[in-house]
């Protein structure tokens, strides 16, 4: 008797659910409320590049919150980041806020913020589909790309994109060229022998190619980052040993930085930031034979130090 029960009761309760339903058709009422609000501060403040002596390029979003009520009397939470932001800010003079910022209305902020490209762009997306550009001081674009495969059949995951040789820019991985970096990669790969090293990306004709180094690049496949300067091939090495960082320039040794002048240790990294060379969290600007420090900086309050103290811009 007792089951009976509990069915009959059940029943009851799915006939109410029902009548409810069709009550709310018949006189188009009990829809949903919505809100949607965007948080007033903006969030996760990132250093993307710089664009000279005196010109830092940050990103930055919003948080957005929604909340649904339902018709039955259920709630339902949504948070997000989007709204997305870049700016300019000068890094050498505290000043009023920046010199130039653009937003995009879009509720997903993921993708735009990759990195640096160009002295003046900005680049997001997902290398292999599309990539999205944003140029300082015009409107953001997507453009999408076709692949193909040179001697190679895994593609790399793209996370830096510098200017190369031609015209065209050399995209490459979260992994280090550098051979034992790589070598240790491969290990956990069942197709080590296919794996792409890096990629040429041609923007006139959208593509990007996925390589393995040949004869006249194997040089690059010790540097930790790379880019090119008109014809030259510039490769920044950080010693896993010495941990003193290296500048190669065609494959000859232009420069060595040394860890107790750089303050270069464990966890340090070394890259291609713009036209400078970054070490860690300070970048370094190359003049023939010597290396200028221009600026330290921390993405998390985005603060700007020259040796005589912090400005801080954000």
């Amino acid at each position: 008797m007792k089951n009976l029960s509990k069915k009959v009761e059940f029943a009851r309760l799915n006939f109410a659910v029902l009548a409810m339903a069709f009550v709310c058709i018949g006189l188009l009422g009990c829809s949903d409320k919505e809100e949607f609000w965007w948080d007033d501060d903006r969030s996760n403040a990132k250093v993307v590049g710089f664009v000279d002596d005196s010109l830092v390029i940050v990103g930055d979003f919003r948080f957005w919150h929604e909340t649904t009520e339902r018709w039955n009397g259920e709630y339902l939470e949504g948070r997000g980041a989007g709204n997305p932001r870049l700016c300019l800010y000068n890094y050498r003079v505290q000043e009023d806020g920046p010199r130039w910022c653009d937003s995009l209305s879009e509720e997903k902020s993921s993708g735009w913020f990759g990195g640096q490209m160009t002295d003046s762009i900005v680049w997001g997306g997902v290398l292999g589909e599309y990539i999205k550009l944003w140029k300082i001081g015009d409107e953001p674009h997507e453009m999408k790309l076709s692949k193909s495969f040179e001697g190679c059949s895994q593609k790399v995951s793209v996370q830096r994109i510098h200017q190369w040789l031609d015209g065209k820019f050399i995209a490459l991985g979260s992994y280090s060229m550098n051979s034992r970096t790589f070598d240790n990669a491969l290990t956990s790969l069942d197709s080590g022998a296919s794996y792409c090293q890096y990629a040429v990306l041609d923007t006139v004709t959208r593509t990007i190619t996925y390589k393995r180094l040949d004869e006249k690049l194997k040089w690059i496949g010790k540097c930790d980052d790379v880019r090119a300067w008109g014809e030259d091939v510039y490769c920044l090495k950080l010693d896993k040993e010495t941990y003193d960082a290296e500048l190669f320039i065609n494959d000859n040794l232009k420069f060595i930085m040394e860890r107790n002048q750089y303050k270069l240790g464990n966890y340090a990294n070394v890259s291609f930031m713009g036209p400078y060379l970054k070490l860690h969290q300070t970048v370094y600007k190359y003049h023939e034979k010597e290396i200028e420090r221009m600026s330290s900086f921390s993405s998390q309050e985005i603060s700007f130090g020259d040796g005589k103290g912090n400005n801080i811009i954000y």
